[in-house]
């Protein structure tokens, strides 16, 4: 009667989605629980499906709980021909790395006879949960993922150049820890470019990854599409060269790539867009909020914005610093145009500074000045000479930044 009830309540619905006890458990990472319901389990009872076809493998793998994919698959014959895609592709999407690493092991002889569309989507889905050893392994089985895309059109190329923190930079040695997984990404990155050179077209997914590492300042992704066709610096997106966006989005770390690539650069940098902006019009934007908000106090995020576009102002021809867009704006007009308001915040966050400064400046001095006049000591000791050098000390220095405070309060 009892072996009865447990497997009763090893396969009964317990919601209306279909979903049995096991199911729950599994979900709910129970390791025990499962191993004792798995003993009493039939064939059939391990492979139930909810409503939505979701077996308890699946289940499992959503855990991320290796122990308990075991015991599901050890000793369960029904359990070998199912298909395991589904679970190692929720396994991917969660980011388990261990389970799918297990899963993959149990399916790999087959993996030839998966459907195209699915391989696609677990290899990408791997690569967006930085599972880069499994993608490779799946890229060295079939070499055609490397130009495999998504039903929406994602692809391995755009996956990697939009996620910079994948890859360490040689300059960046402090990250030690992450460049065994950045060393795994670089080279799956390759292997697909290498499927590209193979082709003799001209692929629209290269330029299309280019952009999307400028965009998001990957600078490491940059540099192996550059080093693979050298001509990609020419490519423009909406008649953008990767300088310009670089210059609009405040990735000092490309923009000064220029320094590396001489006169071509040069050219590179004197396009003009449809609208008549150069290159400093687009420095002269306000930073976007990300790179904006990295600095705290609008007088300081004021200074940052100025310094970019004096340095953006060095590197072009002097025509370009008078030139005119289609609104009829120098670049010095559309900086003060897009940075009005944070030029008046940042002079009302300095002219509250400076008050409070004063105020503090202003009750050290009067301390120091009480200190001074009566400071109870004896004049002909060794401490009295010390207290009223430190007193002078603090006292000039106090009267000096109210002069100073003072100053700046005048010019504003």
């Amino acid at each position: 009667m009892a072996n009865q009830l447990r497997h009763f309540q090893a396969i009964a619905a317990v919601q209306d989605n279909g979903e049995t006890t096991l199911h729950i458990v599994a979900a709910a990472n129970q390791e025990d629980f499962v191993k004792n319901l798995v003993k009493e389990c039939k064939d059939k009872d391990l492979t139930a499906e909810n409503n939505v076809k979701n077996t308890v493998l699946t289940y499992a793998a959503a855990s991320g709980n290796v122990n308990i994919a075991k015991a599901m698959l050890e000793g369960n014959s029904s359990l070998e021909n199912i298909d395991k895609v589904k679970p190692l592709f929720m396994a991917a999407s969660l980011g388990h790395s261990k389970m799918v690493e297990y899963l993959y092991n149990q399916i790999r002889p087959k993996v030839h006879e998966w459907d195209q569309n699915e391989q696609a989507k677990l290899f990408i889905t791997c690569v967006e949960g930085n599972l880069y050893g499994i993608a490779k392994e799946m890229l060295t089985a079939n070499n055609n993922l490397a130009k495999a895309a998504t039903t929406d059109g994602e692809t391995v190329l755009r996956v990697l150049a939009r996620n910079p923190s994948a890859f360490v930079s040689e300059t960046r040695p402090w990250l030690k820890l992450k460049q065994e997984n950045s060393k795994q990404a670089s080279e799956l990155f390759k292997k697909c470019l290498q499927e590209y050179r193979r082709d003799a077209r001209n692929s629209p997914e290269i330029p299309e990854a280019l952009f999307v590492a400028v965009e998001e300042g990957n600078i490491e992704c940059l540099i192996m599409l550059i080093r693979f066709k050298f001509d990609l610096l020419r490519k423009t997106k909406m008649r953008k060269s990767i300088f310009h966006v670089a210059a609009e989005k405040r990735h000092e770390s490309i923009f000064y790539l220029l320094n590396e690539i001489g006169s071509t650069g040069d050219l590179i940098i004197d396009k003009i867009e449809a609208d008549g902006s150069n290159i400093l019009h687009l420095a002269a934007e306000l930073a976007p909020k990300e790179k904006l908000n990295a600095i705290s106090g609008a007088a300081l995020q004021m200074q940052r914005e100025m310094l970019w576009f004096k340095a953006v102002e060095k590197i072009v021809r002097p025509v370009f610093k008078e030139m005119k867009n289609g609104n009829m704006e120098t670049p010095y007009v559309v900086f003060a145009r897009t940075h009005e308001e944070l030029r008046t915040k940042g002079e009302k966050w300095m002219i509250d500074t400076a008050n409070y400064s004063m105020v503090v400046a202003t009750l050290i001095g009067s301390t120091m000045f009480s200190g001074l006049i009566a400071d109870g000591l004896d004049r002909s000791s060794k401490h009295y000479l010390a207290f009223s050098v430190a007193s002078a000390i603090s006292l000039f220095s106090s009267s000096t930044s109210l002069v100073m405070f003072y100053g700046y309060l005048l010019g504003c």
